[in-house]
């Protein structure tokens, strides 16, 4: 059935994607980053430094693309495993929060909403950006084997793993426009993140500043993945408070 929803988006998409109006924004950007790039090893450790501390990649140096150039829904381009991103696909890349890279068209607002939680007493952490497809590979294999050694095959391990860990090439990540957020005090990526007061927060806020909850609890059959508290998208103002008001996954927002 998961499959089936996703198949349909893949069709679909480019319709809601004409429909949709968005907000362009024109910072100076020094950098940008393929999707392609080599990756640093991992390095062991909690969950929030596993991923950051393999960021640190080298920047290619190229041409900041000019405003007309930019795709002019870019904040809505779904991602997933049907969906994967162009070999060719290029983001420009600033740093944001612990170390991480992002997208620079969210560090504004994805530093306006960690600014506008701690104001509340609410601390946020960035802990993972922009990963390129390297160490998506890895990501992916590690969860893979850790499968299998529980008596999966290979084939089994696979897609059991791609419901916690994109495919490579698949990675919301690789686009540079989604973020795991934790809590100093909560580091772990997993279901018991929901019950702190930043996922609180963010649940009441994000979408004020242009975010969503990317794979919310429910929607596994629409999305292929399982439910991540910690792993935030922009979409965009206007999308994410529609999407919030109406309980609706970038898929389903993207098929109407």
């Amino acid at each position: 059935m998961g499959t089936l929803l996703l198949a349909a988006m893949v069709l679909l998409v480019p319709h809601r994607i004409e429909q949709v109006m968005a907000a362009k924004r024109d910072p100076q950007v020094p950098q940008q980053s393929s999707v392609s790039q080599a990756a640093l090893p991992p390095q062991e450790g909690s969950a929030a430094q596993q991923i950051s501390s393999s960021q640190n990649i080298a920047l290619q140096e190229e041409t900041v693309p000019e405003p007309e150039d930019v795709q002019s829904c870019w904040e809505l381009i779904l991602v997933n495993d049907l969906n994967p991103l162009p070999e060719d696909f290029v983001v420009a890349l600033v740093p944001a929060g612990g170390g991480e890279q992002v997208d620079y068209r969210i560090q504004q607002p994805l530093e306006q909403m960690m600014a506008g939680a701690q104001a509340q007493g609410i601390e946020l952490m960035v802990c993972s950006g922009y990963r390129n497809v390297a160490y998506q590979q890895t990501l992916y294999e590690r969860k893979a084997a850790a499968y299998q050694s529980q008596g999966l095959a290979l084939e089994e391990a696979q897609e059991e793993a791609k419901r916690w860990v994109a495919r490579p090439g698949c990675s919301e990540h690789h686009t540079g426009l989604a973020v795991d957020i934790v809590t100093p005090a909560y580091q772990v990526l997993d279901s018991g993140f929901a019950g702190t007061s930043a996922a609180q927060w963010m649940a009441e806020h994000c979408a004020e500043y242009g975010f969503i909850l990317r794979y919310p609890q429910g929607k596994e059959e629409v999305t292929g993945v399982c439910w991540e508290p910690w792993h935030f998208r922009y979409v965009g103002t206007e999308a994410a408070g529609q999407m919030s008001r109406d309980g609706l996954c970038l898929e389903e927002f993207l098929q109407k």
